[in-house]
């Protein structure tokens, strides 16, 4: 029996609403491997050509990887920590007579309540860190959680140089030819949409990260005390992976890394980054991003959604509603077909079948 898209649809949509729990399932058991599937997708050219121009085995390749994730993850982190936590201790200290009397604050103060702000500065403060506190007691869940996803990669990447193709060859081991069908078509398409998005957004995030670099490399060779320019290029890069809010969070990490650095150098910030987001938006997107060409509205429906499912729902979004689309953009009929690339499995699969029959016969 035909499987149209709009039961394919309703039964999603069925789905997703039908227990409350779902969320919950989603953000606790199901995260190690959502994170091990991202990382099997970022690391699995790497690994592959890590393994075919130096002939080392494939486990070293797959450590080799994992072991430079892990360092620029580190090196990120000890460069942004310290950072913020001198902003926080200069805002914590902003009673200090030379903060007071710097032209800055004089001007600040002119036009903003600014002596009503800090006398509501510490319950603010409060406010803001008791949520971080009550997500650090779970903090050794999360790198529990990590560990795992980390096996998971690490077991896939070896037993596997293509994960599309092993995740095929074993729904068509599981499933009936009726049912492995849409399922493979259903993959395919995915794998399609997940590799066109993480390759756009990273080359995207990697010319923002050059621009922002070089506009605050620039900007202290003319004398302006940018603090930690290669620092702010790559915090807007890693940022510029979460759809729609991750533009808004790297520019405020931006200027709250380099809030008492001066007025002029602020408005700098505020300008590359600014800059920046016209860069991808209008330039970048269009050229480099996926030929889809989804519509804002859809793009802020899509992430709507995924709110209630915090920051990995904003990351899956743009990946599920792309493969929406594609799905029905299709031409009717074509869950009843199967992949050119699974065709050879299948043919496979058929000789092991008519094998084992013989064999039983």
């Amino acid at each position: 029996m035909p499987i149209s898209k709009a039961a394919l649809f309703l039964a999603a949509a069925t789905l997703l609403f039908l227990s409350a729990d779902l969320r919950s399932l989603l953000l606790g058991a199901l995260s190690p491997i959502a994170v091990a599937g991202f990382i099997i997708y970022l690391l699995q050219p790497l690994v592959n050509n890590l393994q075919r121009l130096s002939s080392l085995p494939r486990w070293i390749c797959i450590l080799l990887s994992f072991s430079l994730l892990l360092a620029l993850l580190l090196v990120f982190l000890l460069l942004l920590l310290p950072r913020l936590r001198d902003t926080a201790l200069q805002l914590l200290s902003l009673g200090d007579p030379a903060i007071i009397s710097s032209p800055l604050w004089i001007r600040l103060r002119a036009y903003l309540p600014i002596d009503d702000w800090l006398a509501r500065l510490p319950e603010l403060l409060r406010k803001l860190l008791a949520p971080l506190l009550s997500y650090s007691a779970s903090l050794l869940q999360q790198l529990g959680n990590l560990c795992v996803s980390l096996c998971i990669a690490y077991y896939a990447l070896k037993e596997t140089d293509d994960l599309c193709l092993s995740c095929a060859a074993l729904l068509l081991r599981l499933c009936p030819p009726s049912l492995a069908c849409p399922l493979l078509n259903l993959l395919d398409i995915l794998d399609q949409t997940l590799w066109d998005y993480l390759r756009s957004r990273l080359y995207i995030s990697l010319i923002l990260a050059l621009f922002c670099t070089l506009c605050f490399l620039l900007a202290v060779f003319l004398g302006f005390s940018v603090p930690s320019p290669l620092l702010l290029g790559c915090i807007i890069a890693l940022t510029n992976l979460i759809p729609l809010i991750g533009p808004w969070i790297g520019t405020l990490l931006c200027l709250l890394s380099s809030l008492f650095a001066g007025s002029a150098v602020l408005l700098l910030v505020l300008a590359v980054c600014l800059a920046a987001q016209l860069l991808d938006n209008l330039w970048l997107t269009p050229r480099i991003g996926s030929s889809l060409q989804l519509s804002p509205l859809w793009i802020l429906c899509a992430c709507a959604v995924a709110a209630p499912f915090g920051l990995p729902g904003f990351l899956a979004s743009i990946p599920l509603l792309m493969t929406c689309v594609r799905i029905w953009r299709a031409p009717s009929g074509f869950l009843q077909e199967m992949p050119e690339r699974f065709k050879n499995i299948d043919i496979q699969h058929k000789k092991e079948y008519d094998k084992k029959n013989t064999f039983r016969r």
